[in-house]
């Protein structure tokens, strides 16, 4: 009976491993507002007047700003600073 037991927990641990192994890592969302958004490019974008961009957690607030998207990376170019992620 103790065997058994034991086979089942082992069991269930197994699957919890797989089952998070297997889960989808989830990508931070880029989100861009300004009251206005210019598209420059394919990849780059200029944003003027109010300037909010999010990615995740992160949040910049501006008044203008030039975003520039390559495929593993973000680019926040400012007035006084130029900020990169991870998309």
């Amino acid at each position: 009976m103790h065997i058994k037991t034991s086979l089942i927990v082992a069991g269930f641990a197994m699957c919890s491993l797989i089952s998070n192994a297997n889960a989808e890592m989830k990508r931070p969302s880029l989100e861009m507002k300004a009251d206005r958004l210019e598209s420059i490019s394919k990849t780059v974008t200029q944003l003027n007047g109010n300037v909010v961009v999010r990615l995740g957690r992160t949040e910049i607030r501006t008044d203008k700003a030039k975003i520039v998207i390559a495929k593993h990376r973000v680019t926040v170019h400012t007035d006084t600073f130029v900020a990169t992620a991870k998309k």
